[in-house]
Formats: structure tokens, sequence, C-alpha cells
């Protein structure tokens, strides 16, 4: 497995950084982990993650991961691993009618950096970027998202065809 070596390490690290920092949480992921201070007490979060950064430099010098920072998070991953590469390998030899890409932080712009042209890129807050779109705020990504769902609703309903109907001349195949 790629990150069996430094994952245990990483993780025993950010868990000392958990309890000396109320708010805080790693959340463990297949390729990385990641430790958020986003609930944390604003000056004591921001400390304690330039501490955690020093920590894992080091670490990473011997291990073989690389560290990211991205908006009230720290992120250890494995190296060469991100999210435009794993985007790119889930896509590989696939022909999506439809990508919807959706970051608020830094290292989403590797993602967007993959996504096929005629394809949807949307970074939350206004910041320049790689995304085609963007929302000023979270809020708008749900308002979009349930809009979109509710299209997609509509769509599946179809028209109002019935049994035998002169127009089309065939029974709609989804009653």
């Amino acid at each position: 497995k790629q990150c069996s070596g430094w994952k245990s390490a990483v993780l025993q690290t950010m868990q000392v950084f958990n309890d000396r920092c109320a708010g805080t949480f790693t959340e463990e992921k297949t390729l990385s982990l990641a430790w958020h201070y986003r609930n944390a007490e604003k000056e004591l979060g921001f400390l304690r993650s330039r501490e955690l950064i020093t920590a894992l430099s080091e670490l990473s010098a011997s291990l073989d991961f690389q560290l990211y920072e991205g908006e009230k998070v720290v992120e250890a991953r494995a190296r060469g691993i991100d999210k435009g590469t794993t985007a790119a390998m889930l896509m590989n030899g696939s022909n999506y009618d439809f990508i919807l890409a959706i970051g608020d932080d830094r290292t989403d712009e590797d993602l967007f950096k993959v996504i096929p042209g005629g394809q949807f890129s949307i970074r939350v807050g206004l910041v320049p970027g790689l995304a085609k779109y963007n929302f000023r705020r979270q809020k708008d990504v749900i308002v979009f998202l349930e809009k979109l769902v509710a299209l997609e609703d509509t769509e599946r309903e179809g028209p109002e065809v019935q049994e035998g109907d002169e127009r089309s001349g065939q029974a709609d195949p989804l009653r």
C-alpha cells in the first residue's frame, strides 16, 4: 500500500495536536490525512497549525508524503497524489456526460486543472484560479445543487405521454 509507511507516524503526530488544541480533528482518507482546525479558537488554531507543519516537515524528509496547506486544514498526502491525479485516474478511458467539480481551497486547483473542457468547475469564494465559475459563498453552492436536483427530477418525469398517445405512438416506458 502506497501510504502505509508514513501514515501511522503522521496520524500519531496529528493526534498529539488534537489533544493540544480543542476544536481540532483528524480526518483519515485512503491516501491522505487531514488535520482540521476550523472549529478551534482562531489564534490558537493558527499557532498549532504552524507547529504541526514544522513537526510534519521534519517527518516528510524521511517518509514518502507531501504537506499541503488549505483553508484551516493541514493535509499530508502520499507523494505524487492530489485531487487532480485522482480525478484523472477516475476519468481515464471513460466518457462522462456530465462532470461537476466544486472546491473552496487551493488544493482544489489540481482538480480543476484536469476537468475536461465543456464540463463544470466551481470555486467557492471570489478567488482567481482555474475553475470555470465562482460562487461567493458555500450557501450559493447549496442553492445551485438544489436547483440542479430539481431540474433532474423534472427531466426524469419526462413529457406527459399516455399509453396510446397519438403524438408519440408509444407508451411511456417509465410508467
